[in-house]
């Protein structure tokens, strides 16, 4: 991946967890800036986090875990695409190196006997 890559990951998470929040988890009209507080007051309750949190595994092709329920990441939209593009860069990163492990074993060439 280049350097470009978490940036632009970041962009088209932040819209997407914005249509998601705006449309599935708010009520009608309410509109939320990216540092806005989403736990604080009446935004989103503990079953709409849980419910960002499965649609984010969906949409993204990551996984939420348990650990990662914490305030830091689940606070504002700029918190959420945070999150969501450290996870898919770490996923890449680990994709990557599973990969190359497989192909080192696979391309081993065995010794020949004397």
């Amino acid at each position: 991946m280049n350097e470009t890559t978490p940036s632009l990951v970041g962009r088209t998470a932040e819209a997407a967890i914005r249509v998601y929040i705006e449309q599935e988890l708010l009520q009608p009209g309410i509109v939320v800036e990216n540092d806005q507080d989403l736990l604080s007051g009446d935004l989103l309750d503990s079953v709409s986090v849980l419910r960002l949190g499965s649609w984010i595994e969906e949409t993204f092709g990551i996984s939420v875990r348990t650990s990662d329920y914490v305030v830091e990441n689940f606070q504002s939209i700029a918190a959420l695409t945070s999150y969501v593009a450290r996870r898919v860069v770490d996923k890449g990163a680990t994709s990557r190196a599973t990969d190359d492990e497989t192909r080192a074993t696979t391309n081993k060439v065995p010794l020949e006997s004397p």
